[in-house]
């Protein structure tokens, strides 16, 4: 009963630690977001015809590259949750699982802002913003970490 107990501690510290980081991510990248566009909104236009900007075909490169990788590189990561016996350990390798998807969702936003930024082409920033709501809606949510763990409780 009391190991039932300490996992059940430990998987809400777990929680507790995935959601203030996923949401100090978020609102890092939020924050930046909008400081571009207090500061350079005036000079920008969406512009869909400079195909000679490098940026133009790296940007949504990125972003597939970002959402691609955070997908394949995160289910790696849990299949090779499976052969962990230790629970500690297992919810250990779970949350740098976890942060490491964050980080390959969050490049390419602060790449998309900072090419927004050089280009004042608000095209970048869309993109961006289509990211962030996909990386907002990869929130931790309690059932999924226990699915993803394979705790039955």
């Amino acid at each position: 009963m009391q190991s039932d107990n300490s996992s059940n501690t430990q998987f809400e510290s777990l929680f507790k630690i995935l959601t203030i980081i996923h949401a100090a991510m978020a609102i890092m990248i939020i924050a930046f977001a909008l400081l571009l566009i207090f500061l350079f909104s005036e000079n920008s236009t969406f512009d869909l015809s400079n195909t000679n900007d490098p940026l133009f075909i790296l940007v949504p490169v990125a972003f597939l590259g970002g959402l691609l990788g955070s997908t394949i590189v995160y289910k790696k990561q849990l299949t090779n949750l499976l052969t962990i016996e230790k629970e500690n350990d297992k919810i250990m390798a779970f949350q740098s699982a976890f942060i490491i998807k964050l980080a390959l969702l969050e490049g390419p936003i602060l790449f998309g802002l900072v090419a927004f930024l050089l280009m004042s082409n608000t095209f970048y920033l869309g993109l961006s913003g289509l990211m962030l709501i996909y990386f907002i809606l990869q929130r931790p949510i309690r059932s999924k970490i226990k699915m993803d763990l394979g705790l039955h409780n």
